[in-house]
């Protein structure tokens, strides 16, 4: 039956299945972007090390020599391929200043067939004394900071829609096999922050994944009831300056008028008790105020 192929890289698909009836959508990786990625990112950097291991590796290493000869005089290129998983920690976590790692793909080391993978990668980008950058969308669940990277979820799809047409009854010598259209730019917020790196640097178009909202965004609705609350409370504090200070110039309007009264005035409560009085003179009154 035919054989729909995913997440492995064109050349490999063709060098390994000579003969059988095979295609699918090639993974495309794209160590010059990355390159170009990390120096629009990190344009002071000096030295680039660029870590393979496992199945492949050999080919990974001369995918990424041969995409990164045109850098060579800029950057100085350390290339860490099958280097035992013990030894690799302590290389990245002595790497110079001004230095940046490229993770091509791992699924062991020159030790031996084991499988070290993503569980490798966080360990890596845990230890590493630089910024660590990937080739695959999926390394950003492990804290690179990020690349020109291959997305399967995309991928995905473009299989898909090749499975759909050999399920049709096209025949799979009409559907050689095709390069992915996967490659995107993406950037990982968090380890933007942990490295010091500027957002602003990114390349147009690049996608910043887990950016953590902004306190507006976040308590947006929080702070748009206390700002109401506070703008009821200054209405309310303004109108009732408003209303004293009406209300004092009424008393001292009132007052005025009374002072021009020459007659003698008394305020007095229904049962007869005197609470005020208006006369030029004490010396005007039967008895003193006091009394």
């Amino acid at each position: 039956v035919p054989v729909v192929s995913l997440a492995t890289d064109r050349e490999l698909i063709e060098l390994q299945t000579p003969g059988l009836r095979v295609t699918g959508v090639g993974r495309r990786l794209d160590p010059k972007g990355t390159l170009d990625f990390i120096l629009t990112l990190q344009p002071n950097t000096t030295d680039v090390f660029v870590v393979a291991g496992g199945e492949g590796a050999r080919y990974f290493e001369a995918l990424a020599r041969r995409e990164l000869r045109g850098y060579e005089g800029k950057v100085a290129f350390t290339y860490l391929i099958d280097v035992p998983f013990s030894d690799l920690l302590v290389r990245v976590a002595n790497v110079p200043p001004r230095a940046a790692i490229m993770y091509l793909a791992g699924t062991g080391d020159g030790s031996g067939p084991r499988v070290w993978g993503s569980i490798a990668l966080a360990q890596i980008v845990d230890r590493a004394y630089a910024p660590v950058y990937g080739s695959l969308a999926s390394q950003m669940d492990h804290g690179i900071v990020g690349g020109s990277v291959h997305d399967t979820n995309i991928a995905a799809r473009e299989a898909a829609e090749i499975t759909l047409r050999l399920l049709r009854g096209e025949s799979i010598t009409n559907i050689p096999v095709q390069d992915s259209r996967t490659v995107v730019t993406m950037a990982n917020w968090p380890a933007l922050r942990r490295w010091g790196l500027s957002e602003s640097r990114l390349p147009p178009g690049t996608i910043v994944l887990r950016r953590e909202p902004s306190l507006w965004i976040r308590y947006r609705w929080e702070a748009i009831t206390a700002l109401a609350l506070l703008a009821a409370q200054a209405f309310t504090i303004v109108a009732l300056f408003l209303q004293r200070a009406r209300r004092k110039s009424s008393e001292d309007r009132n007052t005025a008028i009374l002072r021009a009264i020459p007659d003698l005035m008394f305020l007095q409560t229904s049962s007869g008790v005197y609470v005020d009085y208006h006369a030029h003179s004490t010396s005007e009154l039967a008895a003193p105020p006091s009394f």
